[in-house]
């Protein structure tokens, strides 16, 4: 059922809750507004959906509310000790493979293109090359004669007439039925055409029972699969600890049909039952450390400190450490830098992606505080 394009499989209740009396919070840090929300795995196509009551929960945030703000969207990604903008990386991958292709993409589509940043990039590289970006945001720029920005949710009936060359959509297919989309985005290309995708895969992102506008989770090897099925081969991955990275090309379908195999569901089950066990044990952790009447420093302006935050409000907190967000608020919290956190003194507590820890726990000991990882 869930992005499966109208095809029934069994549904398993994950996890519920009562957003009315519960804070469901976003990967942009705001609370969701509605009465009740589930994740629900589907047996046919091996995807978590979340289920929205009312059902435009999500469309109305993304409509009216999500922030595109530069700082909330382009986290730092930590590989191999050395941090760099998500973006920065991604841009300098999908570059380097329009670089490599025989000819210059003549149409390019960016689909949830933001502020446009990307778009208008490709477009500047290549002034020749019909570019459109469509997204439901209203801060989009303006449109020039080569560039089209196109203020709506992703609907093919929307864009000008023709196939496209190259077609990205970053940060898209978690948060619209993604097998739904993949055939309207196959429907739309040249057979030589490129797809550059960017997707958050379950086994990576363990704030999944937590986030609550990530409306579609899959593991890569659903996802892989589901490429397959709608006709594109996988030529290049990249995995950054956040996000994966695909290149992919038209190609025939693969023969493989559904539903994903048992093995894959129960695969995905685990996953999600460790992630809701791992939270638990964050706020267990919490519960015991707020029975002291200290106040505490909380690393991070981001979504699992948003997490923690939302959840257990800002009592405990005097300020937040983040070196990027530094003289900003989160939660209406002071955000600092390392050197004043030194200066205040304190414990500060960590959440975090366990491949991240060691990075951000050498930060905190190289000023002398002590620091605290929350559910380990």
């Amino acid at each position: 059922m869930a992005g499966s394009g109208g095809h029934i499989g069994e549904l398993y209740c994950l996890n519920e809750i009562d957003a009315e009396t519960t804070k469901c919070m976003t990967s942009d840090a705001q609370q969701l507004r509605g009465n009740y929300f589930s994740h629900q795995l589907c047996s046919y196509c091996g995807c978590i959906q979340i289920h929205y009551d009312p059902a435009d929960a999500l469309k109305v945030h993304y409509g009216q509310d999500y922030d595109l703000a530069d700082v909330v969207q382009n986290n730092l990604v930590v590989q191999q000790g050395v941090a760099q903008t998500k973006k920065q990386q991604l841009n300098t991958r999908l570059f380097g493979a329009i670089d490599r292709l025989t000819e210059v993409p003549g149409r390019v589509l960016e689909i949830a293109c933001g502020r446009g940043s990307l778009i208008s990039a490709i477009s500047a590289a290549f002034p020749n090359c019909e570019c459109v970006g469509i997204d439901p945001s209203p801060d989009l720029p303006a449109s020039t004669t080569y560039l089209t920005f196109i203020q709506d949710f992703f609907d093919a009936q929307a864009l000008p007439s023709g196939k496209y060359d190259l077609v990205i959509c970053h940060g898209f297919l978690n948060r619209s039925p993604t097998l739904v989309e993949l055939k309207k985005i196959h429907s739309l290309m040249n057979s030589h055409g490129l797809l550059s995708v960017e997707i958050m895969v379950l086994e990576d992102s363990p704030h999944t029972p937590r986030v609550w506008d990530h409306s579609h989770m899959f593991t890569e090897s659903v996802f892989c699969q589901w490429l397959a099925m709608t006709g594109f081969t996988v030529i290049d991955t990249n995995s950054n600890g956040t996000t994966v990275h695909l290149l992919a090309q038209l190609s025939e379908k693969s023969k493989q049909s559904f539903p994903i195999t048992g093995e894959l569901i129960d695969s995905t089950r685990k996953i999600f039952a460790t992630q809701l066990k791992y939270w638990q044990e964050v706020f267990s952790s919490f519960e015991d450390i707020a029975r002291h009447n200290d106040d505490y420093l909380i690393f991070g302006a981001g979504m699992f400190s948003g997490i923690i935050l939302g959840s257990v409000g800002t009592e405990k907190f005097s300020a937040v450490v983040d070196e990027v967000c530094r003289g900003t608020e989160f939660f209406k919290l002071p955000v600092i830098d390392l050197q004043e956190a030194a200066e205040r003194g304190g414990t500060v507590l960590v959440c975090s992606r366990s491949h991240y820890l060691p990075v951000i726990l050498e930060k905190i000991e190289t000023i002398g505080l002590k620091a605290i990882v929350l559910g380990r």
